[in-house]
C-alpha cells in the first residue's frame, strides 16, 4: 500500500531527527540548566527535612532516597531520567564531535581536547552514580600505640602526634604518623591528618580521620569508608586536565 511505502521511507528520516535531538548542543544546554536548578532546589529541601524525610541521607547516598521514598525527594527522582538523557546526549556528541574530525583529517590531539573534557564528564557522572549506589562505611577503628587491625589486613599504629595550633590556642591542623603493617609483615610509615585520609587502592578504601588524642596520649581514629567510585572519578579528573591542558593555547 502506498501509505505503507510513504511511512517506511518517512521512518529513517524520522529516526536521523530523533538521533540529531538526542546529541543536540541545544538539548545539551537546557539538561545542563535543569541539573543545576533541581540540585539547587535539592539543597534547599535538604536543609528544610533534615529532620523528617532526609534524616537518613547522608553524604552521597543514593540508596537512601529509595528505601523510603518521600514526596520532598522530588527533585531526586526528576534528577534521575534528566542527568541520564544528558549522559546520553553527551555520549552521542561526543562520537558524533570525533566522527566528523577524524572523517575531516584531523589527527593532532589538540583537535580533540573538548572531547576528553566530555568523556572526563561522562566519568564523573559514572563515579557519582557508582559511589552512591555502592559506598559503605565501616565500623571506626581506635588505634594507640600497639598494633590493631584496619580491618583489610593490615595494621597500624600511631607512632607520633602532632597538633600545631593558632596565637588564639586553637587547632589549626593534625598530623598522625602511623606505622602500618603489611600481610606479608612489611612495615612503612603514613601520615594522616584532617582532609589527607590513608588511602588504598586509588581512594577506594578511605580511613579518614575522626578524633585524635594528645602529643603526650597519641592515639587516633580513623573511620573506614569503602568508595567504589573513587577510582573512576580519578579517571575522569585526569581526562578533564589532560584535555583543559591541550586547550592550553587558547587562553593564552
Amino acid at each position: 500500500m502506498p501509505s505503507d511505502v510513504a511511512a517506511a521511507v518517512a521512518r529513517p528520516g524520522a529516526l536521523s531527527r530523533s538521533m540529531a535531538l538526542l546529541r543536540s548542543q541545544g538539548l545539551g544546554v537546557v539538561l545542563g540548566q535543569l541539573t543545576v536548578l533541581l540540585l539547587a532546589v535539592g539543597s534547599i529541601v535538604l536543609v528544610a527535612t533534615s529532620e523528617g524525610a532526609s534524616q537518613n541521607v547522608g553524604m552521597d547516598d543514593l540508596r537512601a532516597f529509595f528505601v523510603e521514598p518521600a514526596w520532598a525527594h522530588l527533585w531526586l527522582y526528576a534528577l534521575v531520567p534528566v542527568m541520564s538523557l544528558y549522559a546520553l546526549n553527551t555520549f552521542l556528541g561526543t562520537v558524533d564531535e570525533v566522527m566528523t574530525k577524524w572523517e575531516a583529517g584531523l589527527r593532532s590531539p589538540r583537535a580533540y581536547a573538548a572531547t576528553l573534557l566530555h568523556v572526563g564528564f561522562l566519568f564523573a557522572l559514572l563515579a557519582h552514580l557508582v559511589g552512591g549506589l555502592t559506598n559503605q562505611e565501616g565500623r571506626p577503628v581506635m588505634i594507640g600505640g600497639t598494633f590493631v587491625s584496619l580491618g583489610d589486613g593490615r595494621s597500624a599504629r600511631v607512632v607520633s602526634l602532632e597538633i600545631p595550633r593558632l596565637p588564639t590556642g586553637a587547632a589549626l591542623q593534625v598530623y598522625a604518623t602511623l606505622e602500618l603493617r603489611e600481610p606479608d609483615g612489611r612495615t612503612h610509615t603514613d601520615v594522616v591528618s584532617y582532609n589527607d585520609p590513608l588511602s588504598r587502592g586509588l581512594g577506594s578504601e578511605l580511613f579518614i580521620l575522626a578524633k585524635q588524642g594528645s602529643p603526650s596520649q597519641p592515639m587516633v581514629m580513623l573511620r573506614h569508608r569503602h568508595a567504589p567510585g573513587n577510582p573512576i572519578g580519578l579517571v575522569g579528573a585526569a581526562l578533564m586536565g589532560l584535555g583543559t591542558l591541550l586547550m592550553w593555547r587558547r587562553f593564552v
